[in-house]
């Protein structure tokens, strides 16, 4: 890929019909006083000024061979993903991001876009291929995960962040989307949902969203428009990525 934002993003496809294995490195994060010092520094400047702001464990991408459906990665801080760019961690956040899709009563193959919350990290106000978000960590003894903690962690996104009270068959991961300017690498899982648009619209609208702070909006796009979508409407890079990427594997 060549050209404008979305295109700094690299895709590798995982391959089909082999199973999704994540390895967590149990050798601690090393970080010097001064370090600590300043991201602390620069984590209580965040805190004040974005409330919602937490702490806590994530998984942070390190290496993958995507032809053995191999993705490595280590426990790390929400902190030290947070304070980057203005203090360089190396942390990359290792996620996973939902394409939902659907048929309207036409027939018509669309996928669904959020609009993102400008109390989010990064790309406030900017529009998603969604649910999008973390992939957190398994329990302290627990040193691999597979496709089923994948979509575990997918599922709940799509409950909580959409407010969808879907139960879609499971899925694998398509490939993995590294994007350099939000700093995470992205295991894509495309989510075919069995509803019609205008009935998951329905649902989207009955369920309570005020405690749903991720997105301001939801929107469903028809899949042969999403690369015009994409462009002319604030967006970030992965979604733009995916744009080019979807239509061809549709």
């Amino acid at each position: 890929m060549s050209g404008g934002a979305a295109h700094r993003c690299v895709w590798q496809p995982l391959r089909d019909g082999q199973a999704l294995r994540i390895e967590i490195e149990t050798d601690p994060v090393e970080e010097s006083a001064s370090e600590r010092e300043a991201t602390d520094g620069a984590w209580s400047r965040i805190r004040a000024a974005n409330p919602r702001a937490f702490n806590g464990p994530i998984l942070a991408y390190t290496s993958a061979d995507p032809g053995a459906n191999l993705v490595r990665c280590r426990r790390d801080e929400y902190r030290r993903l947070a304070v980057t760019p203005g203090i360089e961690t190396g942390v990359v956040h290792l996620g996973v991001t939902g394409v939902l899709e659907a048929r309207d009563e036409a027939g018509v193959p669309h996928v669904l876009m959020g609009l993102r919350s400008h109390a989010t990290r990064i790309f406030g106000g900017m529009w998603e291929l969604g649910p999008s978000g973390g992939v957190d960590p398994p329990p302290i003894d627990q040193r691999t995960m597979d496709a089923d903690d994948l979509w575990r962690v997918l599922i709940n996104e799509i409950r909580e962040e959409v407010g969808l009270p879907v139960d879609p068959d499971p899925a694998p991961p398509i490939g993995l989307l590294h994007d350099p300017e939000g700093r995470s690498c992205e295991l894509v899982v495309r989510v075919p949902l069995r509803r019609p648009v205008e009935e998951l619209i329905a649902l989207i609208d009955r369920e309570n969203r005020t405690s749903r702070w991720e997105y301001d909006a939801v929107r469903w796009v028809a899949l042969d428009d999403l690369d015009a979508f994409t462009r002319t409407q604030a967006s970030i890079p992965t979604a733009a990525a995916l744009a080019e990427i979807l239509p061809r594997r549709a």
